[in-house]
């Protein structure tokens, strides 16, 4: 069964990459060829259907734990949340992301739980993140350095070169799990980095894994594949002037996915003066706070709205006798969420706003899984056809190097 649908409301967009057709045909070529070579770990990973029996076997071992702390920050932090804050409340609220070293908000946290009963996962690829090290030599602080403590209530996830991390670990005999060194951080969501958040929680993180699966697999053997649709349709689109990108989930539980989408989108095309500005945006809170912007601001963006079949869903309303609000009688929550949508997309329509709609049957993980493996596809098909490299982020190098420099010198 299809997980999604993505269904297209806007003029054929393709005119204005019709003279780059060969070109644009060639690289996407040459991206499933590498695909197929198993040349692509992000892909290639999914195929080692044992990959999720060491990260059930880890979860299992945390399961003594009351909460689970993660240290981490970007991608470290986001695919993990991103899975997570989908699954049932009762389960994830076993999870706590400690991705920023704002003071307050981590003293606020730690003083939340009895820190002697967390597990602690700390993430880094690098292993020499510097948020990263911070928030951990501040946890062994507030523990006392205590050895037992640190060995039992720790487990490291990095490559397994030597770096900050590994040196910790060897250390403070604490358990370090490989990061996968040929998936960076925004694109390791079908890890452990992802996956064992998500296994903590209960959620069936085959089905993740299998949901992507099905989307790469479509996107080798179509030439007309979803993501494919999708990333001509925003290159076209650039070409256009348009220069940004919202994501708009009418579904609270994608709120973090849309963060971390968000990240990927941004660091994976921000490059040499290229790429657009990706927008998060909720419905139906920012209708109330971004549409009129949206509506009646600059034509600059184009809009992807994500919604499931909330029609007749969800608590019925009382009957009211008010004469301004008697429509809502004999009608549910669910049906107030579906025409807050319709009317979003039909106004953005109206006002020759570029929008696209993706619509879920329902967002269980293999639709999670599907949704996750269609943004990746479709954001690293438009950095190939925009030349720019999908894996790396050097820009970001220089905040590291002044930040360093400037706690050297205070």
């Amino acid at each position: 069964m299809q997980q999604y649908q993505q269904i297209i409301n806007l003029s054929d967009s393709s005119a204005n990459i019709k003279a780059e057709t060969p070109r644009i045909n060639s690289k996407i070529s040459a991206l499933k060829d590498k695909i197929r070579k198993n040349n692509f770990p992000i892909i290639s990973n999914l195929n080692d259907d044992s990959y999720t029996k060491e990260i059930h076997s880890y979860a299992k071992k945390l399961e003594k734990f009351k909460h689970i702390i993660i240290l981490g920050t970007g991608g470290s932090s986001l695919t993990g949340r991103s899975l997570v804050r989908t699954g049932k409340k009762s389960k994830r609220d076993k999870i706590i992301f400690l991705d920023n070293v704002d003071p307050q908000t981590f003293v606020d946290e730690l003083e939340s739980v009895d820190v002697n009963k967390c597990h602690f996962i700390v993430i880094s690829k690098s292993g020499k993140t510097l948020e990263t090290i911070s928030q951990l030599l501040a946890c062994f602080e507030m523990l006392e350095n205590d050895a037992k403590i640190l060995s039992e209530n720790f487990t490291i996830i990095t490559d397994p070169l030597d770096s900050t991390l590994i040196r910790i670990a060897k250390e403070k005999n604490i358990t370090c799990l490989n990061h996968e060194k040929d998936i960076g951080g925004r694109f390791s969501i079908f890890t452990n980095v992802g996956l064992l958040p998500s296994a903590i929680t209960e959620m069936d993180i085959e089905a993740i894994r299998k949901g992507a699966k099905k989307v790469a697999h479509d996107f080798l053997k179509s030439e007309n594949s979803e993501p494919e649709k999708g990333a001509l349709l925003h290159i076209g689109l650039m070409k256009k002037g348009i220069a940004c990108n919202a994501l708009m989930p009418y579904i609270d539980r994608l709120e973090s996915f849309a963060v971390w989408y968000r990240q990927l989108w941004a660091e994976t095309l921000g490059k040499n003066g290229k790429g657009t500005t990706p927008i998060k945006a909720m419905g139906t809170i920012d209708q109330h706070s971004q549409l009129q912007l949206y509506l009646d601001g600059p034509k600059d963006k184009f809009f992807t709205l994500i919604t499931f079949d909330s029609a007749k869903r969800g608590q019925n309303l009382a009957n009211t006798k008010d004469k301004d609000f008697s429509y809502l009688n004999n009608k549910t929550i669910g049906d107030v969420l579906d025409a807050e949508f319709k009317a979003t997309k039909q106004a953005l329509i109206n006002n020759n706003c570029p929008v696209r709609e993706i619509r879920l049957q329902n967002l269980d993980e293999e639709a999670l899984g599907a949704l996750a493996m269609h943004f990746i596809l479709e954001t690293i098909i438009v950095a190939e056809i925009l030349d720019v490299n999908p894996f790396d982020q050097p820009a970001v190098e220089e905040v590291k190097i002044i930040a360093k420099k400037l706690l050297l010198e205070s």
